[in-house]
């Protein structure tokens, strides 16, 4: 039995299904990993990075930077799993993001995603569908 899952039950009334996601920035080599699957990760730079991506990133970066309580990569991948879930809630001080993502730490982000943009991101559909 599953104890998490990575669908949003709250999702907008009338919409898709959302996910959270798992993203890796890496902003000096400018390159992004953006888990989309149990065992696919998805490789992007600047430029091929999808523009969904890039704004919900870009509002992302400005809430969280510098954040007083945010966790250095290291100690995110030291958390045991009986905790890793909880790097999936969104802490309900920042309630306007829950539909957009969070900061985990210096280099992870949780990316609410909508069904038809991870799927694109899986491969879903056409390349040129990114900005669904």
């Amino acid at each position: 039995m599953k104890l998490f899952s990575p669908v949003l039950k709250d999702a907008p009334e009338g919409s898709e299904p959302h996910y959270r996601v798992m993203l890796m920035a890496d902003f000096f080599a400018e390159n992004y990993s953006v888990k989309v699957g149990q065992s696919l990760v998805r490789h992007y730079n600047r430029e091929t990075l999808p523009d969904f991506l890039k704004v919900k990133l870009g509002m992302i970066a400005t809430r969280y930077f510098r954040h007083p309580f945010m966790m250095t990569d290291k100690e995110l991948r030291a958390i045991s799993s009986e905790f890793a879930f909880r790097v999936f809630i969104l802490d309900p001080a920042d309630a306007n993001f829950e539909h957009i993502g969070w900061r985990l730490s210096e280099s992870y982000y949780i990316v609410i995603l909508s069904k038809t943009q991870l799927e694109s991101l899986e491969g879903c559909h056409p390349p040129d569908l990114h900005d669904c």
